[in-house]
């Protein structure tokens, strides 16, 4: 980072992709994060091998088909720079080869635009959805619409201020065989609306929705999200996970939220307990389910059965800061 901007804090206002147009559609999004304290220094390759836990904090995201430069609202910016702030960003670059083309060189990435005139409000990001650690959260083949939801529970939205967070940007996230996905809000235990729905959704055209005016979020409201998945084009589990990539066959289910003001909270996610599994697998003794799925012979039955668990639970929610850390876990029955 230039020294100019460890000397003083500035907000980052614009942002907009560079491309480079050799394979139209090759790049699939690019994540910026922050990185912590823990951070040794400059780094180059495989984001796993870096260790993700150390660059959590996301600051801007960019998808295939998304329009050119994202601006922010007047009122905020993400915050950026600054003598506090570690001095290391990674970007994260997802690719999609479909045309399995071998010797690529890329020079892809994201331009900033940034202002030493600090806006009102520091902009976050709030990531909802599954866990792209999950080991239960599964897809069977042949399902037209087979559900999977994820839930921000009230419990993590009570951290919001009381007159609430005002959301100016959302962009829901899956993969190939999603074909519907959303999120919506209840409040008071009570359902008030669709936050953000996509039907029919398209792999290749995701971007962010801008919201103008924002649509606010209170304290104690709870947030469904919600993706429908087609497999009926394929013969093997598909896992909502990352298991060795992620690759774009693997499934996603999430919602990035882009807001104002910044809390702590930067994920609020759930996802099925492991031993909700037990049953299911007739409690074999193999307890590792990403391996039982992969083996797994699916009968006509066991897809309805699968359902019948994740309707059920009794599932993790988590909240987690903007590094990832803990600030609060719950574990309960699906409601």
């Amino acid at each position: 980072m230039p020294d100019r901007l460890m000397i003083q804090k500035h907000h980052l206002i614009k942002f907009e992709p560079i491309l480079y147009p050799h394979i139209p559609g090759l790049v699939h999004h690019i994540r910026l994060f922050g990185c912590d304290a823990t951070t040794a220094g400059p780094y180059s390759g495989l984001c796993d091998k870096f260790g993700l836990k150390r660059c959590k904090r996301d600051i801007a995201a960019w998808g295939i088909n998304s329009a050119g430069a994202f601006i922010l609202p007047k009122e905020a910016g993400f915050p950026f720079g600054g003598p506090e702030v570690v001095p290391y960003y990674m970007i994260e670059i997802h690719y999609h080869n479909h045309a399995e083309k071998v010797g690529l060189i890329d020079n892809s990435g994201l331009k900033l635009t940034v202002t030493s005139s600090l806006r009102p409000y520091d902009a976050g990001v709030l990531l909802l959805g599954t866990p792209a650690t999950s080991k239960a959260m599964v897809i069977p083949p042949s399902q037209r619409d087979f559900p999977l939801k994820s839930v921000c529970t009230k419990e993590c939205a009570a951290l919001f201020p009381t007159t609430g967070i005002k959301v100016f940007g959302s962009e829901l996230h899956a993969h190939g065989a999603a074909n519907k996905v959303w999120t919506s809000i209840d409040r008071e235990g009570k359902p008030i609306s669709d936050f953000l729905r996509i039907d029919p959704f398209r792999a290749a055209d995701q971007h962010f929705v801008m919201f103008d005016p924002p649509k606010t979020l209170m304290p104690g409201d709870s947030l469904t999200t919600v993706c429908i998945y087609d497999t009926t084009n394929r013969t093997e589990t598909t896992f909502v996970s990352i298991k060795s990539g992620p690759g774009h066959s693997d499934e996603m289910c999430i919602n990035f939220l882009l807001y104002y003001p910044a809390v702590e909270v930067g994920y609020c996610l759930s996802e099925l307990q492991d031993e909700a599994l037990v049953e299911f697998f007739e409690n074999r003794k193999d307890k590792n389910y990403s391996n039982s799925f992969t083996n797994f012979t699916w009968a006509a039955d066991d897809a309805p059965r699968l359902q019948k668990v994740y309707d059920s639970g009794p599932y993790k929610f988590s909240c987690l800061s903007k590094e990832g850390e803990p600030i609060l876990t719950t574990r309960r029955r699906a409601a």
